[in-house]
């Protein structure tokens, strides 16, 4: 780097540095319009607006045709091992608005496979199995079961 483009990144950083603590001084940077004197209007709704975008990866173990018949009492589902059973009952109740009354976890670590030619270990990753009781039983559509034999 040349000493001309040295020079002037220094002194936009300084510019930059005294830009911040001049809006600092002003008690600007702390306020919800950003300190650009842009006013802030009041929400009309004083209670927390709260937007559910949840990163959560839940995939459901598709019941049997004769549970399909009597109707689920208790959900399984599979899923990362990170996710907590807090997180799996708000996610549920909140989102879906499914009444859960118990989630029980159980921890599995990912089947280990050998390649015989050369001889590597390949691993499939850990998962989580989550049993949700539910409030009331649900009746399934027939074309999300898997068929008995």
């Amino acid at each position: 780097m040349s000493s001309s483009k040295a020079t002037k990144l220094a002194s936009d950083r300084r510019r930059w540095w005294a830009l911040a603590k001049r809006a600092q001084m002003m008690n600007l940077l702390g306020k919800k319009g950003g300190g650009k004197g842009m006013p802030t209007l009041p929400n009309p709704d004083p209670k927390k607006r709260e937007i559910h975008f949840p990163n959560l990866h839940l995939r459901l173990v598709a019941p049997t045709e004769e549970a399909r018949m009597r109707g689920i009492e208790v959900a399984t589902f599979i899923t990362t091992p990170n996710v907590t059973k807090t997180e799996i009952k708000t996610f549920l109740t909140d989102v879906h608005g499914i009444e859960v009354l118990k989630v029980d976890t159980a921890n599995y670590e990912g089947k280990k496979k050998r390649n015989l030619e050369r001889g590597n270990l390949f691993r499939k990753p850990d998962y989580k199995k989550v049993y949700v009781t539910l409030g009331q039983r649900w009746f399934p559509p027939e074309r999300f079961c898997v068929p008995s034999k």
